[in-house]
């Protein structure tokens, strides 16, 4: 592999990193007797997204050159760094600019040949290790936190399990353990190409035929105005305001009703449409552009879902052996909590337009209007399918 080649040359190398370093490119750096980029340069370790572990050395030079703690935090997030903060933690050792880039990691390189600079060799330092008792407690809360993932989702574990062969029994059995088994069974596992999946589909979810392949540029878009705000409206709001943009968020009122209308279907152009997705993807959100039928996306997904649970029950399965099948399976509810979470009223609303627009395919369950005449409304008058304490925990309610 190329990361063995570059830290096995007799000749120092010195990585000039520009735009992104990601993945291998990123691993292929830390393999580099030192590294310089640009500040505005990104580089991650994103294969934990895709249910993979990185393969190239990763889980070994990053913990070296940047302590446990943070390398931690970098692996299990996928977080992506600038070259800025690279440099504050030691993951590069210089931030110059673009024009400066090639020349600054050619002298670095001479340098390091006339033993002006230390040639250092990432995978065997020690000094940002922490000493192995505090090491160990790192990795023990590291793996508390993984524990609250969903149950099907492995690979943080071996990543951290890789780690500690490391710190234990040195880069080199860390290297092996991480090649041999672990990043190769994790390829092969139907989380990994779940995943992966996800991945490309949020990518295409970018990509609106007749719209995104006009060559339209978005606008700069620096303030936005909500009105409502409710639970969604709320998340969007703080959504854009982290991320940089001035938020103006209004309650409705009967008085507003007047001003103005929603805009017509007919009326909503291309170059909306790509100012939207642009917005979105900077706030890091997947924006799914659907047609003007009833339910959209989600609720065409929600309510399917709902219908079949309700079904089950109504042929007298048990609501909570239901839903401890759906969170066993990945899922961080089931569906009988998330009815109680978005309130019966909203559901019967919202579910009587699936009974209008689509008759002869939707299932009309009556245990939620029954419900509701027993003043059973959901998680906000802390009554449902569940029962909810003051703190809105949920237990089964011992009368169903």
């Amino acid at each position: 592999m190329l990361a063995v080649l570059v830290s096995g040359a007799r000749k120092p190398s010195v990585a000039a990193i520009n735009g992104r370093a990601c993945g291998a490119g990123l691993e292929v750096a830390m393999a580099c007797n030192a590294r310089v980029a640009t500040s505005t340069a990104q580089l991650s370790l994103p294969e934990l997204r895709y249910g993979i572990i990185p393969g190239g050395g990763g889980t070994q030079r990053l913990p070296r050159l940047v302590g446990l703690r943070k390398a931690l935090e970098l692996l299990l997030t996928s977080k992506p760094v600038d070259g800025d903060e690279a440099h504050k933690f030691g993951l590069v050792d210089a931030v110059v600019s673009g024009d400066e880039l090639l020349e600054n990691a050619r002298q670095m390189a001479l340098d390091i040949c006339a033993r002006n600079k230390p040639l250092v060799s990432s995978l065997y330092k020690t000094d940002k290790i922490e000493p192995l008792g505090e090491a160990r407690e790192i990795l023990k809360f590291a793996r508390a936190q993984t524990r609250t993932q969903p149950p099907n989702l492995q690979h943080p574990q071996v990543c951290i399990d890789v780690i500690e062969e490391g710190i234990v029994s040195g880069p080199d059995a860390g290297l092996s353990k991480a090649c041999t088994c672990s990043f190769q069974d994790l390829l092969k596992s139907d989380t990994c190409k779940s995943l992966v999946h996800v991945f490309f589909a949020r990518r295409d979810a970018m990509k609106v035929p007749g719209v995104t392949d006009l060559g339209l540029k978005p606008r700069e878009i620096r303030k936005v105005a909500i009105v409502g705000g409710g639970p969604m409206g709320s998340r969007i709001a703080m959504a854009l305001i982290l991320n940089g943009y001035e938020v103006v968020l209004k309650e409705p009122g009967s008085r507003d009703a007047t001003f103005g209308n929603r805009p017509n279907i007919e009326n909503i152009t291309s170059k909306t449409v790509v100012d939207l997705l642009d917005v979105a993807k900077k706030i890091r959100k997947t924006l799914v552009v659907v047609g003007n039928c009833t339910g959209f996306a989600v609720n065409r997904m929600f309510f399917p879902y709902t219908q079949a649970a309700l079904l089950q029950v109504e042929h007298g399965a048990d609501v909570y052996k239901i839903d401890r099948a759906i969170t066993k399976f990945g899922m961080p509810m089931g569906p009988f909590r998330l009815c109680d979470h978005v309130g019966f009223d909203i559901v019967v609303a919202t579910g009587s337009q699936f009974v209008y627009s689509f008759p002869e395919r939707t299932y009309k369950s009556m245990l939620i209007p029954l419900m509701q005449e027993d003043k059973r409304t959901g998680e906000n008058t802390h009554k449902g399918f569940y029962v909810y304490d003051d703190k809105h925990k949920a237990s089964p309610d011992p009368e169903n």
